[in-house]
Order: structure tokens, then C-alpha cells, then sequence
């Protein structure tokens, strides 16, 4: 499976934000206690590093910026799995309102 890791974590990020503002105008409050509200109330530098959302930077514009690809192998049968990166930071990908597919590995894991 390969991915690349801004597209990756800015729909995660989407997301987990989608949820918790569901969430939290589900409630009687409508204020979450999760811990990512408390993070956010707590400006956690770990939770902002790389999060187009709460830094307000466009999502197509986020997702289109320079980026790494990353490929993940899990062999079926076994327990032998391998992570790398298989493309520079340099890569440019279009973002049409869902992750790029990753199919350019540099070699056979077969």
C-alpha cells in the first residue's frame, strides 16, 4: 500500500475534526471533553504541527503541496512487514477531493 503523508494525515485530520464538532452539537452542551478538545484548549504544538485545519490553510492547497510518498508491505500468511519512503519530498500531487493513489514502487516486493 503506498500513500503520501500529507494527503494522509490532512484527511484524518478532517475527519477527527468532522466528528468532534458532530459530536459536540450532539451533546446537551455542545462542548466536547475529548482529549482532542483539550489539546486544542491547550494549543498542543504536536496537535497543531502540520494540521491545515487549525491553521486555517486551505484544504486543497494542503493537500497539494510538496509531499512524501510512503509505502507500507504486509505480507499475508506472515508477520513480516516493512515501511520506507519511496518518493522525496518534493513530489506535487492533485487533490480532487480524495487521496492520490501511490503506485510508483521502485521495486518488486514480491
Amino acid at each position: 500500500m503506498g500513500l503520501y503523508i500529507n494527503q494522509f494525515i490532512g484527511e484524518l485530520d478532517y475527519t477527527i475534526d468532522f466528528m468532534e464538532r458532530y459530536i459536540a452539537n450532539s451533546q446537551n452542551g455542545g462542548e466536547s471533553i475529548s482529549a482532542y478538545n483539550r489539546a486544542i484548549k491547550n494549543d498542543d504544538s504536536h496537535l497543531y504541527e502540520n494540521n491545515f485545519i487549525l491553521s486555517k490553510e486551505d484544504k486543497k492547497e494542503f493537500m497539494e503541496k510538496p509531499d512524501v510518498g510512503f509505502s507500507i508491505h504486509i505480507r499475508i500468511g506472515s508477520v513480516i512487514q516493512s515501511e520506507e519512503i519511496v518518493k522525496g519530498g518534493s513530489t506535487k500531487n492533485k487533490y480532487e477531493g480524495q487521496i492520490s493513489k501511490f503506485t510508483e514502487f521502485t521495486h518488486n516486493l514480491y
